[in-house]
This record gives C-alpha cells, structure tokens and sequence, in this order.
C-alpha cells in the first residue's frame, strides 16, 4: 500500500489523489508528499507478474477476493519510466493498445512504452507524432485485489497501464476480464469477481460476461442464476480443473456494479440543460412539460425550515464535470427526502419525485444488508428498471417522435 501511495502522489494532482485516497484509505495528500521517494517505486506499467507471484498468492491463500477496476484522470505528459523487472528505461504518456493481447513487454516495449533514443531528435519525433495524432493518455486504469473473507488482508495493485485516448470499447474490457481470470489462475488466486464503476465499457463488457451465448450453450458451460425464465443474467462457471497449487477451481465469475458511482450518475442525471426526463406535457398550457429536474430540490431546501433543509446544501451543489459527493447522492435518494418533496410541492414534485423512486428501488439491494432475498432483490431492481423505462417513453413519444414527424413533413413538402 505505501508503493502505490508513492505512484499516485507522483502521479495525480491533489484532487484525484484525494478521491483515490478515500476509497483506498492512503493517507493524506501532504503526508504522501513529504514521504514521497520516487526511488522506492516498484511497480511497473501493465501487468505486474512480480506482484502476483510474490506478494498475491501468499497473501490470499485460501481466500476469496474480488478484483476492483477504475479509471483516475492524470496529466498528459511524456515522462521516462524504468522498469523495474528489466531496468530498460522507456518514454511512456502514450495509451497502450486497447486490446491488452497487444500490450508492450518488459524486454521490448511496445505502444505506450517507447525505448528511449540514442538521440534527442529520435525522442522529440516521437513525442511530436504522439501530440499530433492525439494519442496522449489522460487517464490512468487500475486494477486491485480486495479480499472479501478477510478484510484484514487488505488491497493489492497487480494491473496498472495508461489508457487510450479513443477506441477503447465493451469489447476490449472483457478481454481484459478474460486476461485476468488466466492470470488469477495461473496465481492460483480464489477470484470470484471483477467490479467496475458505472463507464459505459465496464457495463457492456459485464453485460456480455454474465450472458450466456448459443456457443457456450453448446459447451455445456455452467452458470449460476436464479430459477426464472426472466432471469438472463447468469454468472458463468469458468472452473472445473485444477490450479497449479493443485486444488480445483470451481468458482462462478460474477461482474458486479458500483454503487457510488450508480447514485452520482443518478443525481448528476438531474442536472442536464439539454436532457430531460419528461413526466407529462400539458397541450392546454402552451406545450408546457413537468420534468425530473434539481430545481425541485433547490426549492424543497427553501420550503424547510433551515435547520431541517441543511442538508440539501450539498445535494444541489453540483460540479457538472467532476463531482464526487457519494454522501450528497444517497441523501438526496434516500426515501425520507422524496417523502418531504411529495408533502411540500404537492403541484410539481410528480417528475421528480417518480424519477428519485426509480433509482431508490434500483440502489435498495446494493445499501440494505438485509435485503438477501434474491427474488426480493431482483423485485426492486425490475420496478427501478420499469419506471425509469416509462419516463423514456414518455420521452419518446411527447418529445422525440413530434420532432421527428415534424422533420419528415418538412422534409416531404421541400
């Protein structure tokens, strides 16, 4: 943990360090600083087989771990880094390969870690064709163990590469998966899992993960759900033979979501001028719609009296482009503040209280730790799924397919 407390202070500003941190439990950004040793860094870009081999596997013998995924923003810079399994030294800033089968190695390099010219003019092309291609990393992926049967074992880095600055798709995410459950493997690491945050690549490759194909049918591939035809998303069985350490793997592959990450994107959702989740549209009142929207919040806030009003502070504060209030999300979500918003705006709160109960049934299962019922659990998520499937319909038909006819008609009379 303090290796990785080094990277990230030397490689985030204090803000994402700050985020990081708190997910981490690092300590604080000035103590990090005045440790930092850039000589004591042993990680290296990609995979770090080293960390596996020696740290992970004594480390969660006979435990079962979860492997953790996100993404952190960092500069775009073109820095020499010396890797310190084969003591080559590189210039790295540009995003690996999106398909992790086509990383660079230790011993040759590869795209994203360029072998340092003889020459200054041969590293100033490079870095000029990397700038001029838009090829500059400006995120940084990583990957960590955290052991879900002893939490005093603590989290692990193993998987740490710039990202690429486009191409990246659901795709090239489950490769990686795929590429981690050989590695678990070959480690002889009891993996049960990987989780993601809420990016759009984390969910279709998870999506793609847990649902069963015509080939693995064929296969006769195992998987683990619940016993309803309504059911698709299975967790598949990617066991059945024996690790190096001589003990079977026979553990079912679960991709699961992050809840943080669901209950911002919730409440930023609420803040968009352009997009809109339409409840009704009034034909006797000018076209006039109702919508889920953040000024119902703001104005619950001066309907309560200060002390009771208080925390909606944080709630309606948001930073459109990088907001991380997790606390400020849950209590806007939570059913006592949809409670106060049905009781004090009787007329307008319809829009918006509906779109907070959709997304109070969806994050139910994952805050309650007594909600263990899987049909209880699956109940929630479908109600969450339904309502907000109706407020897209709503969408659609009072806003997206007028616009439409009036395009084709316009169209037809040219």
């Amino acid at each position: 943990m303090f290796q990785l407390q080094q990277l990230l202070v030397n490689k985030l500003c204090r803000q994402d360090y700050t985020l990081v941190s708190d997910v981490m439990h690092l300590c604080s950004f000035e103590h990090a600083t005045s440790k930092r040793s850039r000589a004591a860094l042993n990680f290296r870009l990609g995979v770090n087989e080293h960390v596996l081999k020696s740290v992970a596997t004594s480390r969660y013998d006979g435990e079962l771990v979860i492997s953790m995924g996100d993404g952190s923003r960092s500069k775009r810079l073109i820095e020499s880094y010396r890797d310190p399994v084969s003591d080559l030294s590189y210039l790295v800033g540009e995003g690996f390969h999106p398909d992790c089968r086509q990383w660079p190695t230790a011993e040759k390099g590869g795209r994203g870690c360029h072998p340092i010219a003889t020459t200054l003019e041969g590293n100033m092309g490079y870095i000029a064709r990397v700038r001029t291609d838009g090829m500059m990393s400006h995120e940084v992926h990583t990957e960590a163990f955290n052991c879900t049967s002893d939490r005093t074992k603590g989290i692990l880095m193993y998987i740490l590469f710039p990202m690429p600055a486009s191409s990246f798709c659901s795709i090239h995410h489950l490769l990686l998966f795929h590429c981690q459950l050989q590695l678990w493997y070959d480690s002889c690491i009891r993996c049960i899992g990987v989780a993601t945050d809420s990016c759009s690549t984390g969910l279709g490759a998870g999506t793609m993960l847990m649902t069963p194909t015509s080939i693995d049918i064929e296969a006769g591939t195992l998987f683990l759900g619940l016993p309803d035809s309504d059911f698709v998303r299975l967790a598949p069985c990617l066991g059945g033979r024996m690790m190096p350490d001589g003990k079977h793997n026979d553990y079912f592959t679960k991709w699961y979501a992050d809840a943080p990450h669901l209950a911002r994107t919730m409440r930023r959702n609420l803040c968009y001028e352009t997009r809109t989740l339409v409840f009704c549209q009034y034909t006797n009142a000018g076209g006039a719609q109702l919508v889920a929207q953040m000024q119902e919040s703001e104005a619950l806030k001066e309907a309560l009296p200060r002390s009771q009003g208080a925390f909606l502070t944080e709630v309606i504060q948001l930073n459109k482009w990088r907001d991380q209030k997790g606390d400020a999300a849950y209590a806007m979500l939570r059913s006592s503040t949809i409670d106060l918003l049905i009781e004090k705006r009787p007329e307008t709160h319809h829009a918006t209280a509906l779109y907070l109960t959709a997304c109070n049934y969806l994050l139910e299962p994952y805050v309650d730790p007594n909600m263990t019922n899987p049909m209880a659990i699956t109940a929630c998520v479908y109600i969450g799924y339904a309502t907000l499937l109706w407020l897209f319909l709503s969408v659609l038909v009072h806003t997206v397919l007028p616009a439409l006819t009036n395009l084709a008609l316009y169209t037809y009379q040219s």
